[in-house]
C-alpha cells in the first residue's frame, strides 16, 4: 500500500468511526426521541458510507474495486432521506409532516440504494489509470445515475432550505440550536457534493475519496453545540460522550485495521485518538 493510501485510510477509520460514536452516544442519551433516532440513524449511515470508501481503498483488484464503487451510493441514497426528513422535525415537527409522509420521503433513497447493488444501470464500469491505486479509476455511469443526482441534489439543498427557513422564523432558542446544526451540516453536504458528486459527473474523480472526511466538520459543530448548549437533549457530553467516541474510535480503528491488514495505521490511530481527545476535553473546556 502506498504512503498515500495509508493517509487516505486513516481519516476514513477516523471519520467512520466519529460519526458511528456521535451517532451512538446521541441514541443511548435520548432513544425516545424521534429527533435523535433520526439523527443517530444518519450518522449511523455516514459511517457505513464511509466504510464502503475505505473498502474501496483497499481493494487488491480492479474486481474488488468495481464491487465496492457501485456500493458507495448506497450510503449516500439513504443519508439524502434521513437528512430531508430530520430537517423537517428538528428542533420541531412542521405541521403537515407525518407518518404518512415517510414512504414518499425514504422511497427514492431506497430504490436507488437498490438499484447500486443489484443494477449495472448506475455505475456500468470504471476506467482504470492507475493499477497500484484503483481508487482513483474514473467511474462510468449508467443513465440511473443522472437521476441519483438530481434526487441527492433536491434532498440535501432541499433539506438546508428547510433548515434556513427554520432559522428565519424560528424562536431565539430554536435558533441557537439550528444555527449549529445548520452551519456543520451545511459546510459538510456543500463540500461532499461538490467532491463526491459534481466532481465525478464532469470527470474529475481524484477528489471523490475524500468526500466522507468533510463530514467530520458537522460531527465538530454537533459535538461543539452539544457540549456547550446541550443540543437534541444530551447532557454530560464532556464526562461520557468524549470517552463513548474515544472508545468507539478505538474498537472501530483497531478492528478495521486488522480486516484490512493495515496493521502499520494501529499506532498513528492511537496517537490521533489520544491527541483528539485531550484536545476536545481542552477545547470545550476553554
Amino acid at each position: 500500500m502506498s504512503p498515500f493510501s495509508a493517509h487516505i485510510n486513516l481519516v476514513l477509520l477516523t471519520t467512520l468511526a466519529v460519526n458511528l460514536g456521535l451517532g451512538i452516544y446521541i441514541y443511548i442519551k435520548n432513544s425516545r426521541s424521534q429527533v435523535n433516532q433520526t439523527f443517530s440513524a444518519l450518522l449511523v449511515v455516514i459511517a457505513l458510507w464511509t466504510f464502503t470508501f475505505l473498502a474501496l481503498v483497499s481493494a487488491g483488484s480492479p474486481e474488488t474495486a468495481l464491487f465496492w464503487r457501485r456500493l458507495t451510493p448506497v450510503g449516500s441514497s439513504l443519508a439524502a432521506s434521513l437528512f430531508l426528513y430530520f430537517s423537517l422535525i428538528f428542533p420541531t415537527r412542521l405541521p403537515k409532516v407525518s407518518a404518512l409522509n415517510l414512504p414518499l420521503i425514504f422511497s427514492p433513497g431506497v430504490f436507488f440504494a437498490i438499484a447500486s447493488v443489484f443494477f449495472d444501470e448506475m455505475i456500468r464500469g470504471i476506467a482504470f489509470t492507475d493499477a497500484a491505486q484503483p481508487f482513483l479509476a474514473r467511474p462510468i455511469f449508467g443513465w440511473l445515475y443522472n437521476f441519483y443526482t438530481l434526487y441527492l441534489l433536491l434532498y440535501f439543498l432541499g433539506g438546508l432550505g428547510v433548515l434556513s427557513y427554520k432559522y428565519f422564523k424560528g424562536q431565539p432558542q430554536e435558533r441557537s440550536q439550528i444555527v449549529w446544526v445548520l452551519g456543520g451540516l451545511g459546510g459538510s453536504v456543500l463540500a461532499v457534493i461538490t467532491t463526491s458528486l459534481i466532481l465525478p459527473v464532469f470527470g474529475v474523480s481524484n477528489l471523490f475519496i475524500f468526500g466522507p472526511a468533510f463530514t467530520l466538520i458537522a460531527a465538530f459543530f454537533i459535538s461543539y453545540a452539544i457540549a456547550r448548549y446541550q443540543l437534541l437533549g444530551v447532557e454530560e457530553f464532556l464526562s461520557s460522550g468524549v470517552l463513548v467516541i474515544g472508545i468507539t474510535l478505538a474498537i472501530v480503528g483497531t478492528i478495521a485495521c486488522f480486516a484490512f491488514a493495515l496493521y502499520g495505521l494501529l499506532l498513528p490511530l492511537y496517537t490521533i485518538l489520544a491527541n483528539l481527545t485531550l484536545g476536545l476535553l481542552v477545547f470545550f473546556n476553554d
